[in-house]
Parts: C-alpha cells; structure tokens; sequence
C-alpha cells in the first residue's frame, strides 16, 4: 500500500508516548509499523496503535503498575510487543524487553537465565507469552519483585471492564495520564 507524504514531525512532542499521540491524532489511518506474523503480514496504524496501547496502558494500571516501575515484556515482535510497550510508557512504567525463547523445548532453561535480569532490574509486572506463565509465576519464589504475570489475553478479556478514554484534551506535554478507567467492553483492537 502507498501512502501520501505524512504530516510533519512533532515539534513540542517530549517522548515517544507523546510523538504517537500527535501522529493518532494528526493522521489516525497512516500505516506506521508492518509487521510478518505467521507468514502473514499485518499493518497497524497510529490510531490502531494508540488504541490498543491505551487498553495495556489501563490494564497494567489495573494491576498495579505505577510512574518508574518495572515491567518486563517476553514477547515476540507483534502487534500485542507493541502495545505492551507503548502501554508501560503510558502507564508511567519503564519497559524491560526480553527475548522469548527460541523454542518452547528451551522454556525452562530460557526463564532461569532471565532471572539475573529479572531482579536487577526489579520487575514487578511480566508480560510474557501463555506457555512460560505458569513457569514464570514459579520464578516469583526467586524475583521478589515480581507480583503479577500477564499474557496478551490478560488484556483483551471483557473481565478487565477497560475501555481507553482520552484524558489529555488532545494537548501534548500535558502531565496527566493520557487514559482513564470506564466501566465498558473494551475495544476489538486487541484480539
């Protein structure tokens, strides 16, 4: 797919968060990232993008992430990475990206090599992939730190009642969190 020339980059965007906003706003439907899952390839756009961040945004929040925690994201590179990513920038934490294993035969092996990472970095929330959470909720014993383990599921479920709602009036640089808590079905951006 071609596109026209974008808008111009933000001029008074401080951070990453802040440069997305300005793009979802300015040009929602631009394709910003493409992606080859599975063979296939998925594109998002910034408001796609914007979207299902503000979902992990208010999901993570929910579970307890707070300005300057840690929280650390075994995922492949997919639409939900980038929405966690995003999501932890958004919510105020700081994203500790890990490989996930090769091969799910390694799993075990994988996670106890993580552990040093793990707790040097004081990771109170992962977001992994469904196969390693049982063997990462067992890591908790050795990650005192580490409270909760999420999967990308975690995220889309109804159970959540999240629904991102715009809380910085479209102003960039604003202080306020760029998201809030609704009761209501959340957006079929995360699937």
């Amino acid at each position: 797919m071609v596109q026209a020339e974008g808008v111009r980059p933000p001029d008074a965007a401080r951070t990453l968060t802040e440069a997305l906003e300005y793009h979802a706003q300015r040009q929602p439907e631009r394709l910003t990232v493409h992606l080859y899952e599975e063979g296939n390839e998925k594109s998002l756009t910034y408001r796609a993008l914007w979207d299902g961040a503000l979902l992990y945004a208010a999901r993570l929040a929910e579970a307890g992430v707070t300005p300057g925690q840690t929280v650390a994201i075994m995922l492949p590179t997919c639409r939900e990475y980038l929405f966690c990513f995003y999501g932890v920038l958004l919510a105020g934490g700081i994203p500790v990206p890990l490989y996930p294993p090769a091969r799910l035969a390694t799993i075990e092996d994988h996670m106890t090599r993580h552990i040093g990472i793990l707790k040097s970095a004081g990771a109170s929330i992962m977001v992994t992939i469904p196969e390693a959470k049982a063997l990462a909720w067992l890591l908790r014993a050795q990650v005192e730190s580490l409270r909760a383990v999420l999967v990308p599921a975690d995220f889309a479920s109804p159970a959540t009642g999240f629904t991102p709602v715009r809380g910085t009036g479209g102003q960039i640089g604003r202080t306020s969190r760029p998201w809030a808590k609704r009761r209501a079905p959340p957006p079929k951006t995360c699937s």
